[in-house]
């Protein structure tokens, strides 16, 4: 049988330990950001050496009352509240960190997208405030109906950011990247650390989405939907342009290093012949 008096006493002392834990980790924060909203996450810190025990066992306190707080499924506390965990690393030589735009791709079949537009309208349909929102979902049902039955969409949301965290270890060549969760990244310091931040990161590629017009929902804001059937055709065109260009460029570095050898043989040549006529 569930205790929820326990249940509810367990979810109080964490969520007051977790604002105190998120406000110190704010309030020294080296990065943070702050959403259009005004709310301020995603703290990344800098811990001295002798503070690391200590967030140690406030982070495994943190994982502690997450794990107790599971055997509770009856209470529906929605999973972000305590995941991902606080994240604590050691011996970095170099941390960059930067924010990176975002997004996240569903793979839906259009039958799939109607339906959910269709539950939509159901829900809204007698609200008068609503009605705006209801005739423009008749609109883009209708467009989508369109397409064959077999079709399917790509969901693409934008319009937010990753906080993203570059990681070079002592004693290894490679760097590790780590997405900064709400909760934080918290870094112990060392003699060897170099910590720098950026705002943002642009993106260096073309992605196929860059050359299809998506279409605009009312039903997910920030979110546009895509053939896929298009998508991967311009992806495949991509991909063989890209091919393409390394070709090129592997070519062309080949012909000038041939140039190079041919002159360098070329001035050898001369230099012996001078040699041999004196």
């Amino acid at each position: 049988m569930t205790d929820y008096n326990l249940a509810e006493r367990l979810y109080l002392e964490f969520m007051t330990f977790r604002r105190e834990f998120l406000d110190e980790a704010l309030h020294r924060a080296e990065y943070k950001i702050t959403s259009r909203y005004g709310e301020v996450f995603r703290p990344v810190v800098l811990l001295q050496p002798d503070e690391h025990s200590t967030y140690s066992a406030k982070i495994q306190k943190w994982v502690d009352y997450a794990e107790k707080l599971e055997e509770f499924p009856d209470l529906h506390i929605p999973p972000q509240i305590f995941k991902p965990y606080p994240k604590m690393i050691s011996g970095a030589t170099r941390v960059r960190v930067y924010e990176l735009d975002a997004v996240t791709v569903r793979n839906w079949p259009v039958s799939k997208v109607i339906d959910a537009m269709q539950a939509k309208i159901r829900r809204s349909r007698a609200k008068p405030e609503c009605e705006e929102l209801c005739a423009q979902l008749h609109k883009e049902i209708e467009l989508l109906s369109t397409f064959p039955g077999d079709a399917r969409m790509y969901m693409r949301r934008e319009g937010f950011k990753d906080t993203i965290a570059n990681i070079a270890y002592e004693g290894s060549t490679e760097l590790e990247l780590e997405r900064v969760s709400s909760h934080g990244l918290f870094i112990v310091n060392n003699d060897q650390l170099r910590l720098s931040t950026k705002p943002t990161r642009e993106r260096e590629s073309t992605s196929p989405y860059d050359m299809i017009e998506g279409i605009p929902t009312a039903m997910w804001p920030d979110t546009k939907l895509y053939l896929v059937e298009e998508v991967e055709k311009v992806r495949d065109r991509l991909a063989a342009y890209r091919e393409k260009n390394k070709r090129q460029l592997r070519a062309a570095s080949e012909r000038k290093s041939r140039q190079k050898r041919m002159m360098k043989d070329a001035v050898a040549g001369t230099a012996s012949s001078k040699r041999e006529g004196s």
